[in-house]
């Protein structure tokens, strides 16, 4: 039985064409690139499991690039990672004593004009909602400059 993967099968035959290995490295550098930062993190977040923060990073990251169409570089992947990995464990201990999470997120303001946005704040929503914290529009803004900036 095939695992669940978000990455397309390839057939051997596939794998063997010069132009799916470099497709093939791409995949195994953005995996690895993810592993090797839990190690750093678990240094630098107090509030929550390193490697559960960058599991679902990765996820968010993965999903926005698709959904954009945007190609990041490593560098790239590490930088947002970092970022939002440090935010996650910053606002963990911020929003400690709120009941709930704030539900402004849902429908930010920047997110209702443009539509690319709102890509962006429906996965920081989903996002926030796993650690029980809410990023506002500065937030989803911040995130969508640090995609266009890194693309290759």
């Amino acid at each position: 039985m095939p695992l669940s993967s978000q990455w397309r099968t390839q057939l051997l035959d596939e794998v063997l064409w010069e132009k799916n290995v470099s497709a093939l490295q791409a995949i195994i550098d953005i995996e690895t690139t993810y592993m090797l930062l839990v190690e750093p993190l678990n240094g630098l977040l107090k509030n929550t499991s390193a490697s559960r923060v960058v599991a679902e990073v990765r996820k968010v990251v993965l999903r926005i690039s698709d959904a954009q169409g945007i190609k990041l570089t490593a560098n790239a992947h590490i930088g947002i990672a970092m970022h939002l990995s440090c935010l996650i464990d910053k606002k963990l201990i911020d929003d400690t004593g709120r009941d709930e999470v704030p539900a402004a997120s849902s429908g930010s303001q920047a997110a209702l004009k443009d539509p690319v946005l709102r890509v962006f704040a429906k996965e920081l929503l989903a996002l926030g909602s796993k650690f029980q914290i809410a990023f506002d529009d500065e937030e989803v803004v911040y995130l969508k400059s640090l995609f266009e900036q890194n693309t290759f």
